[in-house]
């Protein structure tokens, strides 16, 4: 897997993770 991907990968979680967060 190319790091390209990998560091997209990372960011969509991040995204997900904040948007899943309650009380934001």
């Amino acid at each position: 897997m190319p790091w390209k991907e990998v560091s997209l990968m990372d960011q969509r979680r991040e995204v997900v993770a904040l948007a899943s967060q309650p009380g934001v």
